[in-house]
């Protein structure tokens, strides 16, 4: 009798999981999948934030360097026996797409004047970057035109379609004194070119535009300013002397 009643219930016991079992089971699914997207997402998201964040920490410091660097150009004083050879020229010359300068503040070599050069170099993909590099003047004499490779190299922005410069200031060191002035197109103004073995001075401001092959980051720069401090042509004299 005992076994009889048991193989009644068996049929009723393998029916399966109801409609609303089933129902209740997608859900849960569905939620435990939603809940476990969401944190996938999350955790993208924030990797993602996170290399942005360190990328554009990197770049920040690394444009202070440069910045720093340029602003710390110098008018450059010949040694006294090279002057009487070459004559005193002040060491510094910018066209619309390059420049080049002497600097106290150097990245590179930092315990010494260094030669830096501002260029956009195109690799051989036909990629263009914009460059800063430094020449080991205890090792070559500072030219104002030359390709031979840097010492030290950093790179400003890469991917890059075209670069225009701009420079800021006097004229001339007559004009910064006054001696030549004599109307208003003689003050200071922005040029595309700045001989400095012609000026005898520094420009105060140089401008960078940048136009990039595509869209890029919001924080890539479109424009970047550089600052000179005026170092004195009247000392001119002083530091020949001093370098003789």
């Amino acid at each position: 009798m005992k076994l009889k009643k048991l193989l009644q219930k068996t049929p009723k016991q393998q029916q399966g999981f109801s409609l609303i079992e089933t129902i209740i089971a997608s859900l849960i699914f569905a939620a435990v999948l939603a809940i476990a997207s969401l944190a996938f997402k999350f955790f993208v998201t924030n990797s993602t934030k996170t290399s942005i964040s360190d990328e554009i920490l990197n770049e920040t410091a690394m444009m202070i360097n440069f910045r720093n660097a340029i602003k710390g150009t110098e008018h450059y004083f010949l040694p006294l026996k090279r002057q009487q050879l070459l004559g005193a020229k002040l060491f510094f010359h910018g066209t619309e797409h390059s420049f080049t300068g002497i600097t106290t503040h150097s990245l590179g070599f930092p315990s010494q004047p260094t030669q830096y050069r501002v260029f956009v170099q195109t690799n051989k993909d036909n990629q263009k970057a914009l460059l800063y590099c430094e020449y080991n003047m205890k090792e070559s004499y500072p030219l104002l035109t030359r390709s031979d490779n840097c010492s030290f190299t950093a790179t400003i922005a890469d991917s890059i379609d075209a670069v225009s410069i701009r420079y800021f200031g006097y004229d001339s060191v007559n004009d910064l004194f006054g001696i030549k002035r004599s109307s208003d197109k003689d003050k200071k103004r922005w040029k595309t070119d700045w001989n400095g073995e012609i000026a005898k001075i520094l420009p105060q401001f140089i401008q960078l535009k940048i136009e990039y092959q595509q869209k890029t980051a919001s924080y890539k720069p479109e424009q970047i300013w550089f600052r000179i401090s005026d170092a004195d042509p009247v000392h001119l004299a002083e530091s020949n002397q001093s370098n003789g």
